[in-house]
């Protein structure tokens, strides 16, 4: 297909009557799911009812399960670390489904939201009021690093101003993209990242010497590759009837014809990103220039990023977050979900 007759939206109709399945997705890496999911569960529920107005949305919100998820990303996390990563995360998840999505908030309002300087009471913004509820318990957890916590809100910050400036500009995903300029626009709104930062709260943060070295960043990049590709094989069948190009399979698929053949290209591409990331893992750990506590860092970093590798694929299969509808299906009923904000400006 020459670029020029290339459709720049997608349209499943035009491909309606193709059957299609998703190979099989081999990954090297163990799984784990954290011990103390059971035993923060019940309170957790609980305390999701509170970030909704509407008792309904709360329950549908519930059985997407995503605390399945954070189990699976953060498995050696400690039982008080993960209360709070878990209402953190799930907190994130209904912000990126009922705002970012739908870019209802501002640039200013992200900031003012993940300043940790700023007040948020409860009576002015109950959802600010809820992610600090989660959050700022950790900076009194013994165990978590203060420098790496008020590294993790930043990326958490950062990561939501992407997906607002990605929103503000679809035309820049197209369908004559390479795999390589995908991820390049991706790489931020994914946020793979944000879990490394998350699942790294209990260590220091990584010195100049470690974030500079263009093994880790190699790294990261096929990390993020990887598990950018695995969410998009398992959330296209929810996506199946938008339009946007925010999903790999769809660019294949137009770019090859088929849904099948690009599934089984993206796949080829999962395994080729879990061999890099052994590989160049491989490379990093045995860095002799490294200190013997930058090393043991490292090598934690390396572990947990494997863990959250192997977890997003697992949560992806059986975790309805990652395949089911999206929680807002009508723009026009946000309000419902969370109640009035009118401060969103």
């Amino acid at each position: 297909m020459e670029e020029h007759a290339i459709p720049q939206l997608w349209n499943y109709r035009l491909f309606k009557s193709e059957k299609y399945s998703i190979p099989f997705i081999n990954c090297p890496f163990k799984e784990k799911l954290n011990p103390y999911l059971s035993d923060c569960l019940g309170e957790h529920l609980e305390w999701l009812k509170t970030i909704f107005q509407q008792p309904q949305q709360a329950h549908r919100f519930i059985q997407f399960e995503s605390y399945i998820v954070n189990a699976y990303l953060f498995p050696l996390s400690s039982k008080e670390e993960f209360k709070y990563i878990n209402m953190v995360n799930d907190w994130i998840y209904v912000f990126d489904d009922l705002y970012l999505e739908y870019g209802t908030i501002s640039q200013e309002y992200i900031d003012h939201l993940f300043d940790p300087e700023a007040i948020h009471e409860q009576t002015d913004d109950n959802f600010a009021f809820r992610f600090w509820q989660g959050f700022r318990p950790l900076y009194q957890i013994p165990t978590c690093n203060r420098q790496s916590l008020n590294h993790y809100l930043r990326v958490i910050r950062d990561w939501s101003h992407s997906i607002i400036s990605l929103n503000h500009d679809p035309s820049l995903l197209r369908a004559t993209m390479t795999l390589s300029e995908y991820v390049d626009i991706r790489y931020n709104d994914i946020g793979s990242i944000m879990v490394m930062a998350c699942a790294m709260i209990s260590h220091r943060v990584l010195p100049e010497t470690i974030i500079n070295n263009h093994q880790l960043k190699e790294l990261l990049y096929w990390y993020t590759l990887a598990n950018l590709l695995v969410s998009d094989i398992y959330s296209f069948k929810k996506e199946i009837n938008n339009h946007k190009l925010d999903n790999y399979i769809k660019i294949r698929a137009i770019q090859t014809e088929s849904i099948q053949i690009a599934m089984e290209s993206t796949v080829n591409a999962i395994h080729h990103a879990y061999n890099k990331i052994n590989v160049i893992s491989d490379l990093l750990q045995n860095d002799t220039q490294l200190s013997e506590d930058d090393q043991q860092l490292l090598k934690d970093y390396i572990t947990r990023l494997k863990y959250a590798t192997a977890g997003n694929l697992r949560a992806s299969i059986i975790c309805p977050r990652k395949s089911a509808i999206n929680l807002v299906l009508d723009v026009n009923n946000i309000q419902l979900f969370l109640g009035t904000v009118d401060e969103i400006e």
